[in-house]
């Protein structure tokens, strides 16, 4: 989404992970993650491109949103 341009979208995403130690209680790691959809200006989608055929793009996009997310979660916890 563009401040002056609301034809064009694209999908910011934030996460946050912890693990708990399930017999103290205490949280023994901790971590945040974040996406940002990075296609150029001109080839971002319309709101309507992302909810068509079901919201199959928006889908789309949190999927690879989900997997970076994975990703730095698993380099944050696995150095």
């Amino acid at each position: 989404y563009y401040r002056f341009d609301t034809s064009f979208h694209y999908l910011m995403f934030s996460g946050e992970g912890s693990l708990i130690d399930n017999k103290t209680g205490d949280t023994v790691w901790r971590s945040k993650c974040h996406y940002q959809g990075d296609a150029p200006r001109m080839s971002r989608p319309s709101l309507e491109e992302f909810s068509a055929e079901g919201g199959k793009l928006l889908k789309a996009e949190l999927a690879r949103a989900a997997q970076a997310c994975t990703e730095q979660f698993k380099s944050h916890l696995i150095p």
